[in-house]
């Protein structure tokens, strides 16, 4: 893709947020949640996952080090999605889908929801399962989803089965595989994204450095990943330390995310993202990149004083730590869900078999798709002088529309019911 420095500031100022679901789509979430957990949720739990703000600075608890170097790859999953949910948001969402968000449930397959506006109401529909790694692991994930949840997509970030780069990466015996799936289900097929290795890379480096040592993209120096202390890191997020610089709604990613890829297109207001939004959360928008480094500087300028008062950090929290006290006692299922989240995603992601498979190759590049994929559709083939008009027809139970079919019947007037979809003339 290519990024300037300057984007890669506003990428960071919108990963170093953490972000809270609009009132108005609240309760279309929890729907989504109940529907595509792999968990029995009670409503109770639902709703404390729901409104939880979702930041990706729980997944540094991911980072690793072996034999002395850092393993960098389960980090790089969580960041993935987050970049992906980017993209959608800029660049592939239309019509009547308002927006994307990162799923708030970590067991759920679906890692990203799109937010459909009908009528004068919502609906949360699964996004893809965003993959990332080496080819054994990203085509084992690819099987699964065929075969147990065909409803999900899948984005390849690396192009694993995607590129004629990837596919040479597969065996034999995978390769084979690979083709029996195509044949079976021929209008499944794996989502490629924008972002490529090498700006994936470059933008975990900038947020690592900017969280460990306060350093922006433009910023000339010799510090790099080799020079991030992964321990010193963890316990930044686990004393409160590790604080994100706003607290926003998930409009204010949607809009900024399309700033970024589309530096000439207007920020959406919220009324024609038809989500009257009022709150706090929601304004500040125009925040530039000289304001959120001041803020975040005078952050960083609290916690080295309340260093230097004390070295007892409980005591610390006590004298000086109001803010962090604060916000463990209104956010008390944040602070409890880091490490459940983490469990879940390991166990959702990765089996001890599955370990090695998952370190992603450097060298894969993929290229930007622009058309959502078909989920759960039943293509019909055209035969002879045979037409049909535009209509609404019923799916194989378990199945659902795609965002795209539900905003075009949407278009025409037409409101999908569970298991059904529109079709076009043919």
């Amino acid at each position: 893709m290519g990024l300037s420095i300057e984007n890669r500031e506003k990428i960071l100022n919108l990963l170093n947020a953490e972000y809270v679901i609009p009132d108005e789509i609240i309760g279309c979430v929890k729907e989504a949640v109940r529907t595509y957990s792999t968990k029995n949720y009670s409503d109770e739990v639902i709703d404390k996952i729901v409104r939880t703000p979702q930041s990706l600075s729980r997944g540094l608890t991911l980072l690793r080090e072996r034999d002395g170097k850092k393993d960098l790859s389960l980090f790089r999953g969580i960041l993935t999605e987050w970049l992906v949910c980017a993209e959608y948001n800029a660049l592939k969402n239309k019509g009547s889908v308002v927006m994307t968000i990162t799923n708030p449930d970590p067991s759920s397959k679906a890692d990203l929801l799109h937010i459909i506006k009908i009528g004068n109401s919502f609906k949360a529909l699964p996004g893809p399962d965003v993959k990332s790694g080496g080819s054994t692991y990203v085509f084992n994930q690819w099987k699964k989803i065929i075969l147990n949840r065909y409803e999900i997509p899948m984005v390849d970030v690396d192009g694993i089965l995607t590129t004629d780069v990837g596919m040479k990466k597969l065996t034999k015996k995978q390769k084979h595989e690979f083709e029996e799936l195509k044949r079976k289900f021929p209008n499944k097929k794996a989502l490629e994204t924008c972002w490529n290795n090498e700006d994936i890379l470059r933008v975990i480096s900038d947020y690592l450095k900017f969280i460990e040592f306060e350093i922006y993209p433009g910023t000339e120096t010799d510090l790099g990943i080799k020079d991030i202390d992964v321990k010193n890191l963890k316990t930044k997020l686990y004393s409160g330390e590790l604080l994100n610089s706003r607290t926003l709604d998930w409009i204010v990613f949607s809009n900024e995310s399309k700033t970024i890829f589309n530096p000439e297109t207007e920020d959406a207001s919220l009324v024609e993202n038809n989500i009257n939004s009022g709150s706090e959360n929601a304004k500040g928008t125009n925040l530039t990149s000289s304001d959120v480094k001041e803020k975040n500087k005078k952050t960083n300028r609290f916690w080295r004083k309340a260093k230097m008062i004390s070295n007892n950090s409980i005591e610390v929290a006590k004298k000086v730590g109001s803010h962090t006290i604060e916000w463990m006692a209104n956010n008390p299922e944040a602070v409890l869900s880091i490490g459940a989240s983490v469990v879940t995603f390991l166990i959702k992601n990765i089996s001890n078999q599955e370990a090695d498979d998952y370190i992603s190759d450097s060298s894969y590049k993929s290229n930007y798709q622009s058309e959502y994929n078909l989920v759960g559709e039943q293509i019909v083939e055209k035969t002879g002088s045979h037409h049909a008009s535009k209509h609404i027809r019923n799916l194989p139970e378990g199945h659902n529309a795609s965002a795209e079919k539900i905003a075009t019947a949407e278009e025409h007037g037409f409101s999908l019911g569970e298991g059904q979809t529109w079709v076009d003339d043919y």
